[in-house]
């Protein structure tokens, strides 16, 4: 013990705690659930058609259901377009509007893919094409607005911009009111 007080500076080191009174006694635990049974059937049904679908989205991203048909190849190519894969997309578009080159869709997604690549002239031609197909194509004419406004082309921005917000105005009125007929214009 004389060390023990050389190293507290000489003095009684202090009496140690009292001892701990122990806790009372706590209730057994309770028993284990009963062990799960193997997969049944009704659980391998439920996971089914999960599995269907991502094979479908798999053989979507892959395969062209008809090499001869162009509405394959741009539902392939919106896959692709939704994964970030934009150049794949590019060329399956392009193979939709060699098939049938009267599928505005076609050229709007080709458009859209490249404006996200920056192919800027190329992107307001595609748009420009969609809406020599189809007239009243009200995001092929906004899309077009914003590349005219980025390349200062003001004017021509403001009447994409319009012409948009006018056919989408129409849209909405023939929607709310079926029999709705828009004004003729001139």
């Amino acid at each position: 013990m004389g060390w023990l007080k050389r190293i507290i500076g000489g003095k009684e080191a202090a009496p140690p705690p009292p001892p701990r009174k122990e806790s009372p006694a706590l209730p057994p635990a309770p028993p284990p659930p009963p062990r799960a049974e193997p997969a049944t059937s009704k659980r391998v049904k439920a996971e089914k058609p999960q599995v269907a679908e991502a094979t479908k989205v798999r053989k979507a991203e892959t395969a062209v259901a008809d090499p001869k048909e162009a509405k394959s190849y741009l539902l392939r190519a919106l896959t692709r377009k939704e994964k970030g894969r934009l150049d794949e997309a590019i060329a399956d578009l392009t193979k939709a509007i060699q098939l049938n080159p009267k599928i505005a869709q076609a050229y709007f997604q080709r458009g859209q893919a490249r404006q996200a690549k920056g192919q800027l002239n190329d992107a307001m031609a595609d748009y420009t094409k969609a809406i020599e197909l189809k007239d009243d194509y009200a995001e092929a004419y906004s899309n077009r607005g914003v590349i005219r406004e980025r390349k200062g082309d003001t004017a021509g921005a403001k009447a994409d911009y319009s012409k948009s917000i006018e056919i989408e105005i129409r849209n909405a009125l023939a929607k709310e009111y079926p029999g709705y007929v828009p004004p003729k214009e001139g």
